[in-house]
């Protein structure tokens, strides 16, 4: 008879406690899975905080004080096109060492205030230090918050003279975690290692201070734990007791925080746990022996459930990664069109906004400044069309003769601030290495990408070594991604890391495929470094194991032929309004657009050309053929209806050889070409009458073919 009451028992005490630890495992994995997603944007947001930090001390190096004062217009400017894209910036200040503000993105001119009570002002008079982030502030210039992110300016061993400090909005956090939180439930914060809370969510305190609270108890497992911990606080709200989990942002006195109330887990177990109760209790042990067997179908059941489970996440993984393909060939046909119009439209705004402003007198300053502001908004237009080509992979690459040794010790710096502190970045480079012909932009994002990635596979610290080397490969290896026999310049990025295993190594350069946790990668990044080398005629070889760090090794085909000649001085063309007729020039204006073509007509008017114009290839070889007298310049756009621009240009020269052809086009795979194609001048859309003649200067210091035959 005991039997019948001691085995339900015994019974609901496991049940009671397997249904306890597995809602604290939910509310734990619920807590992890939140700080994953707000680390990961955190850590991003805080990483492009330091490479516009450092863009913007490149644009600084070498001036003095004074210097800087003087160019203050041209200073805010180029801070301006820092700042302005990324929606989490405030503004960019440079202070110099009086604590006076010298410059700045989105204030001109700078007011003369003194911010010597500031304290990320004053932490980084005594000696260098790490970036320093403030606590939440009131600004003197704007009425708006903000915290402040600050560096010392200088190299570590020279005088202090400043501060460069980027203004972060915490409003711009503050949106994100808000929808993260009203999906999960918890309350996120991001505090500094002191416990001061720069942005917190609504639930993440009230009026009573539990905020404060909260914070105030996490400084000593911050202290004990900096890296990241998982701790239970209590008494905060009336003896409620809350989860509390953090994660710090690496290279910075930052933590994102996230809590959860237990007491709504205590209450679900409790409600779970009286409907057992109601059954447990009247059990017989005939109940008992049934319950038993039912519970064993039950695990059957669950574990073919869990395959069923485990089937459907990686169909549906596969089906997001297929999903995401999809969506960026979309994109990238997408961006072409956008572009290719944008670029058609800011030609002629940009173009006649810049010939406005030269026609304007030194008293219209008023309209000259409407007109100077109307032309700094086109431009920022332009570079969202090629921030578009960029994020859809479609923007040109321009190789030119590129120094590895001299590209490497330039990016050093750059280097080592991104990866912080605890990483010691080495470089070693060969005496008299080869050239190669590569984009050099393209190739400092990728060994930057490789340096990234190797410091998040170093998380305590270590080496990352840069070496450059020439390699002549006399055979074909047995590697698939052996190069094969040559001259090759070879870039190696090594690092001291965790290493790869074997058995995923054929995989690392796959699109979307990433060894780091869940919500802390894209898998976009390897990739793209092979996608760019194989471009770019070269191949890419990685070496690691477990435990061993990893080698990733560029081979980058050696550059053949002569050394590119430096660009020549433009000739001089007659001055708009005073046209020399012994030595005026005719161009041929070949544009469909017809406010593209009004443009570019009025344009080489002003620089003083007798024009004429078509609006298509058709027209324009009309014109190649009826004209009588000479024609010096064939201008055309690439994308023409009917015959295409570079169409055109060649039998435009089978009529008349000695024409100059400069092509144009908004379209990025039209300007981009294949070597060996031909050697047409491009200029890419949009242009002002400025860049136009600084590209018709080395045009016509060039010889035509028949000229450089009779020369030669």
């Amino acid at each position: 008879m005991w039997l019948s009451v001691l085995l339900p028992s015994l019974l609901l005490v496991a049940v009671a406690q397997v249904s306890w630890q597995e809602r604290q495992h939910d509310l734990k994995r619920a807590l992890q899975h939140t700080l994953d997603l707000v680390h990961e944007h955190a850590l991003r947001t805080f990483d492009t905080y330091a490479l516009v930090a450092g863009q913007a001390n490149e644009i600084i190096r070498g001036l003095t004080d004074e210097e800087v004062r003087a160019q203050e217009k041209d200073l805010n400017e180029r801070l301006a096109r820092l700042a302005v894209p990324l929606p989490q910036i405030q503004d960019i200040w440079l202070i110099d060492a009086a604590a006076q503000p010298l410059a700045a993105g989105m204030v001109y001119p700078v007011p003369p205030i003194s911010l010597k009570d500031r304290q990320y002002f004053r932490v980084h008079t005594p000696q260098p230090r790490p970036p320093y982030v403030s606590e939440l502030l009131r600004g003197r210039v704007v009425d708006v918050s903000f915290f402040q992110i600050s560096w010392r300016l200088r190299a570590a061993d020279g005088p202090f003279s400043g501060v460069l400090a980027v203004s972060v909005q915490p409003d711009y956090y503050r949106e994100f975690h808000g929808r993260v939180a009203r999906e999960t439930g918890l309350a996120i914060a991001l505090m500094r290692d002191d416990g001061a809370v720069l942005v917190s969510t609504a639930g993440a305190g009230d009026a009573d201070g539990t905020a404060d609270r909260r914070s105030a108890a996490l400084v000593a497992p911050f202290r004990d734990s900096p890296d990241s911990g998982l701790v239970k606080l209590s008494a905060l709200q009336a003896g409620a007791e809350e989860l509390v989990g953090y994660r710090s942002i690496a290279g910075y006195p930052v933590k994102v925080v996230a809590a959860a109330p237990t007491a709504a887990v205590f209450g679900e177990w409790l409600l779970a746990m009286a409907g057992y109760l109601a059954i447990g209790i009247p059990a017989t042990a005939g109940l008992f022996f049934l319950s038993l067997t039912a519970l064993r179908q039950t695990e059957s059941q669950a574990r073919a459930l869990l395959q069923l489970e485990a089937e459907a996440k990686r169909r549906e993984a596969a089906e997001s990664a297929l999903r995401q393909v999809q969506k960026m060939e979309a994109v990238g046909r997408l961006t072409g069109g956008v572009a290719h119009d944008f670029n058609n439209l800011l030609t002629v705004i940009i173009g006649n906004l810049d010939m406005l402003m030269r026609r304007l007198g030194p008293n219209d300053a008023r309209a000259r400044r409407s007109a100077s502001l109307a032309k700094e908004g086109a431009i920022r237009a332009s570079l969202l069309t090629q921030r578009l080509l960029a994020f859809s992979r479609q923007q040109p690459l321009a190789p030119k003769r590129v120094d590895i040794d001299g590209l490497i010790s330039g990016m050093s710096d750059l280097t080592r601030r991104t990866l912080g502190e605890t990483i010691q970045v080495e470089a070693e480079t060969q005496s008299a290495l080869w050239s190669v012909d590569v984009d050099p932009n393209q190739l400092e994002n990728a060994i930057l990408n490789l340096a990234v990635n190797a410091r998040d596979a170093m998380p305590g610290g270590g080496r990352l070594t840069i070496r450059a080397r020439n390699q002549t490969v006399s055979e074909q290896g047995h590697h698939a991604d052996d190069p094969p026999p040559g001259d090759w310049v070879l870039v190696e990025v090594c690092d001291t890391g965790v290493g790869i295993p074997e058995d995923i190594q054929p995989k690392v350069f796959e699109p979307f495929f990433t060894t780091k946790p869940h919500g802390q990668g894209t898998g976009l990044g390897l990739s793209q470094v092979y996608g760019f080398i194989k471009q770019s005629g070269g191949h890419v070889r990685l070496v690691s194991s477990a435990g061993k760090g990893t080698i990733v090794r560029l081979y980058l085909p050696r550059a053949r032929g002569e050394a590119q000649l430096p660009d020549a001085p433009p000739v001089p063309l007659p001055l708009p309004g005073r046209p020399d007729p012994e030595k005026r020039r005719v161009v041929l204006v070949v544009e469909d657009e017809p406010t593209v073509r009004s443009f570019s007509v009025e344009a080489f008017r002003e620089l003083g050309f007798e024009v004429l114009e078509a609006g298509d290839a058709a027209s324009a070889l009309q014109v190649l053929v009826n004209r009588t007298g000479p024609i010096d310049l064939l201008f055309s756009d690439i994308g023409l209806p009917g015959t295409d621009g570079r169409t055109l240009a060649h039998q435009s020269l089978a009529q008349r050889p000695r024409l100059r052809v400069l092509l144009t086009s908004g379209y990025a795979h039209q300007i981009e070409r294949d070597p060996g194609m031909d050697d047409f001048e491009l200029l890419p859309k949009p242009f002002t009458a400025d860049e136009l003649a600084q590209r018709l200067g080395p045009l016509f210091a060039r010889p035509t073919e028949p000229e450089a035959a009779r020369s030669g």
